[in-house]
This record gives structure tokens, sequence and C-alpha cells, in this order.
């Protein structure tokens, strides 16, 4: 495939990066995958898109259609953790978790904690890469369902539940459905006709 561009009207793909803090595997320790996928249903609400993903234990990768380039991508991240802190926070006092919740309160700043905040749940700064090519998603999508893969999790990036790794190699969803990037910036006929490619469909 040529390379192509992905820039439409509607705006533009990041690839983005979210990280527990000092690493610690907060999402695999709250069974928190189902928090993240309301909050993927929530950007799907607002007209965005989630193309890929992988919830690893302690961090957090995916491609996201921001709907208009005037959509301040910092803002929907920031929201983003909020919503998760509060949710994490919950369920590490549910599941009497004092110790990791002491670990994350020493890690707030004096100036953070003048501004009411408790715990440290996730790193301050967040990577987000805008994608301008089909080139530069396909190396961020092969990174992204290997992650699983090259730390030993699974045998195979598809085994893995959640991630889109799954949808990308076979057409069938696991965690949560995505949106496949072909379908979004080339159009359902486009797609249509290279699903029987991918994975033989009719």
């Amino acid at each position: 495939m040529s390379v192509r561009t992905l820039k439409s009207e509607k705006g533009l793909p990041y690839f983005c990066t979210i990280t527990n803090k000092s690493w610690i595997p907060l999402f695999e320790m709250c069974q928190f995958h189902d928090a993240i996928y309301r909050w993927f249903e929530l950007l799907k609400s607002n007209g965005n898109d989630v193309l890929a993903y992988v919830i690893m234990p302690n961090h957090l990768h995916w491609i996201l259609h921001v709907d208009h380039e005037g959509q301040s991508l910092d803002r929907l991240i920031g929201e983003a953790k909020r919503l998760m802190s509060y949710s994490l926070v919950t369920r590490l006092k549910k599941s009497g978790r004092t110790e990791t919740l002491d670990t994350l309160a020493e890690m707030v700043s004096s100036y953070e904690r003048s501004k009411g905040i408790k715990h440290k749940l996730f790193e301050d700064s967040f990577d987000g890469k805008a994608i301008y090519t089909d080139k530069f998603l396909e190396q961020k999508l092969i990174y992204i369902h290997e992650n699983p893969w090259r730390k030993e999790m699974v045998r195979k990036p598809e085994e893995y539940q959640h991630s889109s790794a799954r949808f990308y190699k076979t057409g069938i969803h696991a965690g949560y459905a995505v949106t496949h990037y072909v379908e979004k910036y080339y159009g359902k006929e486009e797609y249509e006709f290279n699903r029987k490619f991918w994975w033989g469909a009719q």
C-alpha cells in the first residue's frame, strides 16, 4: 500500500499513552478495564473514535480520532485522568488496599495538596502524537498490539483480551469494538473490499 495521508475534514488521529504513577499496576489491581471501556464509549458519544488500544497492567495505549482539530487533546486526556483517578481510588478503598493508597498519597506535591488532591494516580505527562499517514498509523498499530506479547503475557498478540489486536488480526472484537482505520479514513466500500484479503470474509 502506498503512503496516504489520513487528515480529514473532521480532524486527526493521535497515538496516546497514559501511565499509572511510578508504573504501579493500578489497572490490573483494580480490574479497571470496564471503566476504560466506558470512557471509550463516552468519547464515541461525543463524535470521536477509538481506532486501536491495549490496556496494560500499568498503562494504556490507544489511537484516538479526535472529531475536529479545534478540540483540545490535553483537555480530553486531563478529563479522563480526573475521572479515572476518582474511580481508581474508590476501588482501592473498597478492596482495602490501604498501603497502595498511602503510597499514592505520599506522591502528591504540596502544590497539588493545596488544590485538594489527595492521591497521585497518573504521571503528569502523557504521550499524544498526531498521525498524518497510514504508514505511521500502521507502525503504531504494531507497537500497541505487540505490547503484551513483548512482555511475555501471551503467546500471540491476538490472544490478549484487552486489546484490539484480535480484531485487526481476525475481524473479531475482543474487549471493546473499535473502528477499523481503513473504514474511518477510506470509506466503507474500501473496507468491505479488503475484508476478504485480511480475514477471508465473504
